[in-house]
């Protein structure tokens, strides 16, 4: 079984691109080897895993969004519902 990536980066799954980012950039700051003189490879390899956890996250945040409404090779645009109410 893989890792949880949103655990690791400490965000519901349902996070937005934001969120993401922000707690990519706490975690980064948490983990940042100078701050931890004495066990550097430890951190280093605590921010590995979160840029991993990042990359691959973000990645699907992505693909979430560009799945939205397509051309139809028919003619209209897939996805979209219309409501003349």
């Amino acid at each position: 079984m893989g890792a949880d990536y949103y655990k690791i980066l400490g965000v519901d799954r349902n996070a937005s691109c934001d969120d993401l980012k922000k707690a990519y950039e706490k975690m980064a700051a948490k983990w940042n080897p100078d701050k931890y003189p004495d066990n550097k490879k430890e951190a280093e390899a605590k921010l590995n895993r979160v840029c991993e956890a990042y990359e691959i996250v973000s990645d699907q945040v992505r693909c979430k969004l560009q799945k939205g409404p397509r051309l139809n090779p028919y003619g209209g645009i897939q996805g979209l519902k219309w409501d003349f109410g």
